[in-house]
């Protein structure tokens, strides 16, 4: 499993540095027309997010964290903080 869904929020898409945001893809099973993912059992994540990083590390990123799960990630123009400064976990 893993990613199943980008989300490109970009104004410049030929740039690879980017910021990312992670969520499972279930969380938008109640958008209209979206596909439906299944909820696994157990504990998940809500959000995850890396920042000044590639769009290859961040979805390598995600595929190894979370084998178990569809996840949906959204990427953002490098230094946009979409979720704040706060909630970064900076990749190198």
């Amino acid at each position: 499993m893993s990613v199943s869904n980008i989300i490109d929020k970009r104004t410049n898409s030929y740039n690879v540095e980017i910021d990312a945001v992670f969520e499972p893809s279930y969380h938008d099973n109640s958008v209209k027309g979206s596909t439906q993912f299944e909820k696994p059992k157990g504990k998940q994540f809500t959000i995850e997010s890396v920042c000044k990083t590639t769009v290859e590390d961040a979805i390598n990123y995600i595929n190894q964290k979370y084998k178990h799960l569809s996840v949906t990630v959204y990427i953002y123009d490098a230094g946009s903080a979409p979720v704040g400064d706060d909630d970064y976990f900076f990749m190198k």
